[in-house]
């Protein structure tokens, strides 16, 4: 198949977002896939040639949320990969998720890996990989009052907290980079030849040269 990506972070810029997409992409190539990227211009870019299968466009710096640092008690620990990332989870006894604004959340997957429940609203990975009362607490979007009550609860039991520890790891044991990629290239066949199969628009040539949407 041929594939393409368009993703506005990418290494050597570190987050889960660009991790996934490069461990994707690469996956992907693996298994024959003609992978084309469209990612922001990294430094030290411009001494090599461009890849044939990349497109690197100008970028801004992501955002760093220097409000962050106005909340009381809390410990700033830089960047932390692999053993140090999941030494830095697994310390911890609870992980607090009221985001209702990311579209996946790998911080999720993260903990559930490294052996810690999750509070979450349902949707995302949460809703996908938590089971409530299993692997951890997921609550209705539109039940602010249940999300804070699920987290009183099980932050002041160690006994359900242990509980929930010892099974959230097998919830994502199966997955890794490999399978991933197997799954999202069977999805993808769904869509182009499955009973989920459907004609793309065509786009005009105007608005491919930059002559906007009409």
């Amino acid at each position: 198949m041929r594939l393409a990506f368009v993703t506005e972070t990418y290494p050597p810029e570190i987050n889960g977002v660009a991790l996934t997409v490069q461990s994707l992409v690469e996956r992907l190539r693996e298994r024959g896939h003609r992978v084309e990227l469209t990612r922001p211009r990294q430094p030290g870019d411009d001494r090599g040639a461009t890849p044939d299968d990349e497109f690197r466009v100008a970028s801004h710096a992501l955002p760093r949320y220097p409000g962050l640092k106005a909340v009381p008690h809390a410990i700033f620990c830089g960047l932390q990969t692999g053993v140090e990332l999941a030494t830095h989870y697994a310390s911890g006894d609870l992980l607090v998720f009221p985001s209702l604004s990311e579209t996946f959340g790998n911080v999720t997957l993260e903990a559930l890996a490294s052996g810690v429940p999750v509070v979450a609203f349902t949707q995302g990975a949460a809703l996908e990989y938590v089971r409530n009362g299993s692997s951890g607490i997921t609550v209705a979007p539109d039940d602010a009052a249940g999300f804070v009550e699920a987290c009183v609860a099980l932050g002041v039991s160690r006994e359900d907290r242990a509980a929930i520890a010892a099974r959230a790891r097998a919830e994502v044991a199966g997955l890794h980079p490999q399978q991933v990629a197997v799954d999202f290239e069977n999805l993808v066949k769904t869509f182009t030849h499955g009973a989920g199969a459907h004609t793309l628009p065509v786009i005009p040539p105007a608005v491919m040269e930059g002559g906007g949407v009409p």
